[in-house]
């Protein structure tokens, strides 16, 4: 088997997803996982698709037929992995607006090593004020060697400086 990352983006209408999908059935690719989203008149994704060996360079050509001067795509070749002994930890943020948010605490992660799997955030006016909301969920990946007690008391601190609140909680069962 092979196995790519296929990334999209153009704009949204009803079917596109669906155009894509078809694409792969034919060309006997096996649509694993993915991760969809429109923003502002645009839709984007990630899936992650298995080919057989023999099929590969045939689907990546129909696929790339399809996207021409249709919709931006791209394929990257990709290998079956393991997680091992890496844990996830859920982290979520809300708070006021404002500039870096996501800057400060991603810099954080960084610095501990801490892959960012998954995240999403937004910005909507809050119910009785209208003062802008920023909130955010995220997936994240740390390995048995990151100090957990440390990491929290860094969020914790972003948190203050920053005037949000910052949950950082481990995933059981993951």
């Amino acid at each position: 088997m092979r196995y790519f990352i296929l990334t999209f983006i153009g704009d949204d209408h009803p079917g596109f997803v669906q155009s894509i999908a078809k694409v792969i059935a034919d060309g006997e690719g096996n649509w694993l996982e993915s991760r969809m989203s429109q923003l502002e008149g645009k839709f984007a994704g990630l899936a992650r698709i298995g080919v057989s060996e023999d099929k590969a360079e045939q689907l990546k050509l129909a696929l790339f037929s399809l996207a021409e001067n249709r919709f931006t795509l791209s394929m990257e070749d990709v290998d079956e992995s393991a997680t091992g002994d890496l844990q996830k930890y859920q982290l979520s943020i809300l708070g006021p607006d404002r500039a870096g948010i996501v800057h400060e605490v991603t810099s954080t992660l960084a610095r501990y090593q801490i892959n960012l799997l998954e995240m999403s955030s937004n910005v909507a006016a809050a119910a009785m004020t209208g003062i802008p909301m920023f909130s955010a969920e995220a997936t994240v990946e740390v390995t048995d060697q990151v100090d957990i007690a440390a990491i929290d008391n860094q969020l914790s601190d972003i948190a203050a400086e920053l005037g949000v609140d910052i949950l950082f909680t481990e995933i059981k069962g993951s």
